[in-house]
């Protein structure tokens, strides 16, 4: 899948620009921003629910068969999970469908009777991915499916979306619960106002959880400066103190660089990597 030149603009204002993004199969994406950051709509023009006012979206041929849930569940609180999955296989043609009974069992909702209105959140949830399902999907597209679920009901959403990743969908989240999405996701896609700002793999997030250091320098701000535009290193402030990856360098040789542009380090200790705090420190 790849994007060029993406704009959408609404009202005369630019609400997403994304110059180039190219997404590869089989991954499990984690699209993070602020509210109004432009993760909604990136959903929806990959969903064809509205198109670019500029650009090009080119998607896999296998990425025709789109499951969507944008905003909430697309199911009918009148009628059981058994029911909504009739009805909406009946409308897309049976035999394009999974066996509802054993997508009732994937979701682990097989054994229950009751109308979807009574349903708890995270049962509502499992219910609108199940219907996303239906049409066996290669690409699956949720916007905020852990929003409001408690403990447990987040962990029966993680454990079936990797369960369907291990069968070979790919799928892109978004969501405001950046520990959860820690535990599921192959890839992070940052978004502020609109742009895509930074991306990173797990591999390259594990990383920085050895290499993180919490410094104190004689002049922070020269010491932040040199940090990222001379040695290269991802860095940013957080109480006071420089939050640095200094990725494959030598913790000696950075710190040597340091002196000898007169910027001295009074305190060094080891960071506990965080990603609400690696959140903070990108968007800033």
């Amino acid at each position: 899948m790849r994007l060029t030149g993406v704009t959408k603009v609404y009202n005369g204002k630019k609400i997403l620009d994304i110059k180039e993004l190219n997404l590869e199969k089989g991954k499990i994406y984690a699209f993070v921003g602020e509210n109004g950051a432009g993760k909604t709509t990136l959903f929806r023009l990959l969903a064809k629910l509205t198109f670019p006012t500029e650009g090009t979206i080119e998607l896999d041929s296998e990425a025709d068969k789109l499951g969507v849930m944008i905003e909430s569940p697309a199911i009918d609180l009148d009628m059981t999970a058994e029911e909504n999955l009739i009805w909406a296989s009946k409308v897309y043609g049976k035999e394009n469908c999974m066996d509802i009974y054993e997508l009732l069992d994937l979701v682990r909702l097989g054994n229950v009777k009751l109308k979807a209105r009574r349903f708890s959140l995270g049962m509502k949830q499992r219910l609108g991915i199940a219907m996303c399902l239906l049409q066996k999907p290669n690409l699956l597209i949720l916007d905020e499916p852990m929003n409001g679920l408690d403990p447990i009901g987040m962990l029966e959403v993680r454990n079936l979306l990797l369960k369907i990743n291990e069968q070979g969908t790919t799928i892109l989240i978004s969501s405001h619960i950046l520990e959860e999405l820690y535990k599921l996701a192959t890839d992070y896609i940052f978004i502020k106002k609109g742009e895509i700002i930074q991306r990173k793999s797990i591999q390259e997030l594990d990383d920085l959880e050895k290499q993180t250091y919490e410094l104190k320098t004689n002049d922070n701000k020269r010491a932040l400066e040199y940090l990222r535009e001379i040695l290269d290193c991802e860095a940013y402030i957080k109480d006071s103190q420089i939050i640095m990856d200094i990725g494959s360098k030598d913790l000696c040789d950075v710190s040597k660089s340091l002196a000898q542009n007169e910027i001295y380090i009074l305190g060094l200790k080891e960071e506990n990597f965080s990603i609400e705090e690696y959140y903070m420190g990108v968007m800033k």
